[in-house]
C-alpha cells in the first residue's frame, strides 16, 4: 500500500493527479480519481509533512470510496501521528467492520496501546490475534508481540514469541536474527541449541540456523562445535560476513591463530575493512610472536581509528615483548595522552624500571592510582617501585593510604615489613612479617623480591622457615 520511491511522485504523473484532485475538491469535474491515485496523493502530503492536507485528502477520498480500507488505514495513521488516539481507534473500528482480518488494523491498535502506556493490553491483544492469523501475517503479529515484551523488559517471553514463529516459518529472517540476540541476552543458549538442532534436522541448508547454532555454542565456550557450525554456514553462503568474524574469534579462543587469520582474510574479501578486523589480525600475529607483523596490522587499524588509545597500547606491548623499551615508552605515552588508563601507566612504569628510570616509574605508578578506582594490585606495584628506588618513608606513607582505601591485605604487611627493615625498625618489621606469613605464606615472594637481603638476617630466615616454604 505504501510507496517507497517518493521521487516518482514529484514527476509529471503526481502533478497531474494533484491538479485533478484540486478540481474535484472545489466541486469541479475532471477525470475521476481512482482509489490508488487518492492513496498516492495522501502519501505525497505525508511525505512532505503536510498532515492537514493529507487528512483532508482522506476525507475527500472517503466520499468517493467509503469502503476503502486502504484509505481508512492512512487516515488512522495520520491520527496516530497526531496522537489523536480516540479518533484513530474509531477509524480502526470502521476498518474492522469492513475487514475484520486487516493486519494493519491489528498492529495499529497495538501501537496505540503502547503509545498510551498500556503494554499489558497490547500483549493480550496481540496474543489473541496471533491465534486468528496464519503464515506471514501471524509472524508479523508475533514479531510485534516480541517487541512489546522487550519494551516491558520481559525478554524470556520475547524469546518464546519468536520460537512460535520458527515453528511454522523456519526461514523467517527477522525471527532468526532476533532469537540469536535474545538467546544470548537471556542466557537461554541451551534452549537455542535444542531449537536450532531441531530446525536444522528439517532444513539442513538453513544458513542463519547454522550461524545461530554457532553463536549459541560460542556463548557456552564450546568453541569446536561453534567452529563446525560456522563452517557449515559459510559452506551454504560464502558471503555471510558475521560468520567469518565469529569463526575467527572461535579459532583465536582455541589458539588456532593461522586459521583465524585465514577467516579474517576471507572476511576482507567480502566485507568492509574495520579497525576491529585489523586489531584481531594483529593479535593473532602477536600470539604467534610475529611482533613486527602484528604492529603492521595495528598500524592499519590506527589509520581507521587514529584516536584509539587501546590500539597504541597494543603496539606498545609488542615493543615490550621485544624489549624495545624506549619505543614502548613513546607509544604508551601517546596512549595515555589520548585516554589515561591505569593499565597504560603501570606498563609505562615497568618500562621505566627496565631502563633504571626509577623516579619516572614511581610517578607512573602514582598516575595509575589517579586513573582508576584504587585497587590492591596498583598500590602493590606502586609501593614495590618506591622501595626499589630506596624510599622506604614514602613507601610507608603510600601503605597508609592503601590501607585506608583498600582495607587490610597481607601483601601490605609484607611491604610494610620490608620498608621497616630498610629503616632499621626490626621489631616492627618482624611483627608485620609474621602477620603476613600466618595469613598468606604463599605470597612471601613479594617480600623476598623487595628485600633481597632477607637471607642474611637470621631472625627473618627462622620466621620464614617456621611458617613453611609457601
Amino acid at each position: 500500500m505504501y510507496y517507497d520511491d517518493f521521487d516518482d511522485f514529484e514527476s509529471g504523473p503526481i502533478e497531474d493527479t494533484l491538479r485533478r484532485y484540486e478540481i474535484m475538491k472545489t466541486g469541479g469535474y475532471d477525470n475521476m480519481l481512482d482509489e490508488e491515485e487518492f492513496e498516492q496523493i495522501i502519501e505525497h502530503y505525508l511525505h512532505n509533512s503536510s498532515e492537514d492536507q493529507a487528512l483532508q485528502a482522506c476525507e475527500v477520498a472517503g466520499k468517493y470510496y467509503p469502503y476503502s480500507t486502504n484509505i481508512l488505514i492512512l487516515k488512522a495513521e495520520i491520527y496516530i501521528q497526531r496522537q489523536k488516539y480516540g479518533q484513530a481507534m474509531k477509524t480502526l473500528d470502521a476498518i474492522d467492520i469492513l475487514d475484520a482480518s486487516n493486519i494493519d488494523s491489528v498492529l495499529m491498535r497495538s501501537d496505540i496501546w503502547i503509545n498510551t502506556h498500556r503494554t499489558e493490553k497490547a500483549t493480550q491483544w496481540l496474543t489473541a490475534q496471533a491465534e486468528r492469523f496464519e503464515g506471514k501475517e501471524k509472524a508479523e503479529i508475533l514479531l510485534e508481540l516480541s517487541d512489546v515484551y522487550e519494551e516491558e523488559m520481559d525478554f524470556d517471553k520475547a524469546f518464546d514469541a519468536i520460537i512460535k514463529i520458527l515453528d511454522f516459518d523456519k526461514r523467517n529472517e527477522e525471527a532468526l536474527q532476533k532469537i540469536c540476540f535474545l538467546a544470548d541476552f537471556t542466557g537461554r543458549l541451551y534452549d537455542s541449541i535444542t531449537l536450532h538442532n531441531a530446525l536444522l534436522e528439517e532444513d539442513p541448508v538453513n544458513c542463519m540456523g547454522w550461524y545461530n547454532l554457532g553463536s549459541a555454542y560460542q556463548g557456552l565456550k564450546l568453541y569446536e562445535k561453534a567452529i563446525d557450525a560456522y563452517l557449515n554456514c559459510i559452506a551454504i553462503d560464502d558471503t555471510y560476513e558475521y560468520a567469518y568474524r565469529n569463526l575467527a574469534d572461535a579459532y583465536m579462543r582455541t589458539k588456532k591463530y593461522e586459521h583465524a587469520l585465514d577467516a579474517l582474510n576471507d572476511y576482507l574479501q567480502i566485507g568492509k575493512p574495520e579497525d576491529i578486523i585489523y586489531i584481531s589480525m594483529g593479535k593473532c600475529h602477536d600470539k604467534m610472536k610475529n611482533y613486527a607483523t602484528a604492529r603492521a596490522f595495528y598500524f592499519k587499524a590506527l589509520e581507521l581509528s587514529p584516536g584509539d588509545a587501546n590500539i597504541h597500547f597494543c603496539i606498545g606491548k609488542t615493543y615490550i615483548k621485544e624489549k624495545l623499551w624506549n619505543s614502548a615508552i613513546q607509544t604508551l605515552l601517546t596512549a595515555i595522552t589520548l585516554t589515561p588508563k591505569a593499565v597504560f601507566s603501570i606498563s609505562l612504569a615497568e618500562c621505566y624500571k627496565r631502563i633504571n628510570k626509577m623516579n619516572a616509574a614511581v610517578e607512573a605508578y602514582k598516575e595509575a592510582i589517579i586513573y582508576c578506582p584504587p585497587s590492591k594490585k596498583v598500590y602493590v606495584a606502586l609501593i614495590k617501585g618506591i622501595l626499589e628506588i630506596n624510599s622506604p618513608i614514602e613507601a610507608l606513607s603510600q601503605l597508609k593510604e592503601a590501607e585506608d582505601v583498600c582495607g587490610y591485605e597481607p601483601e601490605f604487611c609484607y611491604l610494610k615489613a620490608a620498608a621497616c627493615l630498610y629503616l632499621g625498625k626490626n621489631k616492627e618489621a618482624l611483627l608485620n612479617l609474621e602477620i603476613a606469613l600466618k595469613e598468606a605464606p604463599n605470597k612471601k615472594r613479594l617480600f623476598c623480591s623487595v628485600y633481597p637481603d632477607y637471607a642474611n638476617n637470621i631472625a627473618i630466615v627462622k620466621l620464614i622457615d617456621r611458617y613453611g616454604k609457601g
